[in-house]
C-alpha cells in the first residue's frame, strides 16, 4: 500500500532536527539547518532531486560519509545540502572547506 503525501511528509519531518513544516524559520532556530532540511523535504515531496543528488555526489567525493562525525543519523542529503550552503556562503573552493566544515558541523549541528 502506497503512502499518502501526508504520511510521506510526516515521515520526512520526523527525521528533521530543525524544520518542522513551518512556512518561515522560527526565531531562535539554527537557520541554515532549517533551510537545508526544508529543501530536502520539499525536494523529495516534489520528486525534484537533481540538485540534491549533485550535492550528495560532491559530499561523497570529498569523503564525508566515511567520517565518524557524520554518522549521527542525519540524512546524508541534508548533510550534503548543509555543506553546499556552507561552501556558497564561504565563497571558496569546496576542497579548501573540508576541515572548516567539520568544525562548523561539530559546533552547530551536533549540539
Amino acid at each position: 500500500m502506497a503512502r499518502t503525501e501526508s504520511e510521506r511528509r510526516a515521515a520526512l519531518l520526523a527525521r528533521c532536527k530543525f524544520y518542522k513544516g513551518e512556512d518561515d524559520c522560527p526565531s531562535g532556530v539554527f537557520r541554515l539547518g532549517w533551510i537545508c532540511e526544508e529543501s530536502w523535504v520539499l525536494s523529495l515531496l516534489a520528486d525534484k532531486m537533481k540538485p540534491v543528488n549533485d550535492a550528495v555526489a560532491l559530499f561523497r567525493q570529498l569523503g564525508f560519509p566515511d567520517d565518524p562525525l557524520f554518522k549521527d543519523g542525519t540524512p546524508l542529503a541534508v548533510q550534503a545540502l548543509l555543506f553546499e550552503r556552507f561552501c556558497y556562503q564561504s565563497e571558496a573552493d569546496p576542497l579548501f572547506l573540508v576541515v572548516p566544515f567539520r568544525r562548523f558541523y561539530a559546533a552547530n549541528w551536533r549540539v
